[in-house]
């Protein structure tokens, strides 16, 4: 067959130059789709992150501090949300005292400690964002703090038992002295640091209280635990202040600080974790 010539190429479309024989059908030309319009999509609000919470010594605490601490555990007892939270401590397969799990115990035991109480913390502001733990700086303030003297409410617990509070103070003079916590902020190893202040202050203020609070596994159930450990971690954030960088070694399933998914390094910063001691 003879190729076609096409002079001027005056075709604007590719089935302009088929043989007209061929049995091809013109397509029907497409709508055309009209634009929509440019929307103009805003930036994203920056938002400033929440003040940290700031943790005050109880003796600096206000009146109405002292009763909406009370108030909110009172309110998470009658809900049943603060003994499910003291039942974590009676679970020693969380290894978190070095009294009770060896070496791993106290690799875990500041860690732990810290995350139990932010959760408590959190528990609590949900109640009332004003409320925090308070410290209880027991080598200074060598007596239970009076406004919680008698705060000693029972605990419903998950399995259907119910705790009492009772508490056995001790004098004065077997609680530790300020000279033992210079002492212990002064180490320079980190096991040695832990096994000193897990061993030494704070398994003396639990012996000294008496009570439930020398109850190991239920020891929670008394709202003291919670300023005693608070002093407990201000101690700890001190000493890494002048210890920066010393921590446990620990890796792998022996650092997530089970029931929680955090973990040791995750615990380390406590402005990373929202709060602050006064």
């Amino acid at each position: 067959m003879p190729r076609k010539r096409y002079p001027g190429l005056k075709a604007t479309k590719y089935t302009e130059l088929l043989d007209p024989k061929d049995p091809i059908v013109e397509p029907t030309p497409e709508p055309e789709v009209p634009v929509p319009p440019e929307v103009e999509i805003p930036d994203p609000i920056e938002t400033d992150p929440p003040p940290p919470t700031v943790r005050k010594s109880s003796s600096a605490m206000s009146t109405e501090e002292q009763e909406r601490y009370k108030s909110a555990i009172t309110t998470l007892i009658n809900s049943g949300q603060y003994g499910q939270h003291v039942s974590h401590h009676r679970e020693m397969s969380h290894r978190m005292h070095g009294s009770m799990a060896g070496p791993i115990g106290y690799e875990r035991f500041l860690s732990w400690h810290r995350i139990y109480l932010l959760k408590l913390e959190g528990l609590l502001r949900n109640v009332d964002d004003r409320v925090f733990i308070p410290y209880w700086e027991w080598s200074v303030d060598r007596e239970i703090p009076a406004w919680l003297a008698g705060f000693t409410p029972q605990v419903p617990m998950p399995d259907g038992t119910t705790l009492s509070i009772p508490r056995n103070p001790q004098p004065a003079s077997f609680l530790p002295s300020p000279a033992t916590v210079t002492t212990i902020l002064a180490v320079d190893n980190w096991t040695t640091f832990v096994r000193n202040l897990e061993d030494g202050p704070h398994n003396r203020v639990h012996g000294w209280v008496g009570g439930r609070m020398n109850d190991i596994r239920f020891s929670p159930g008394d709202a003291l635990f919670w300023l005693h450990h608070a002093e407990v971690d201000r101690i700890w954030h001190n000493w890494q202040q002048t210890h920066a960088g010393l921590k446990t070694a620990i890796t792998g399933t022996d650092a997530v600080l089970d029931p929680w998914p955090e973990t040791v390094d995750g615990s380390q910063d406590i402005a990373a974790l929202g709060y602050q001691y006064a």
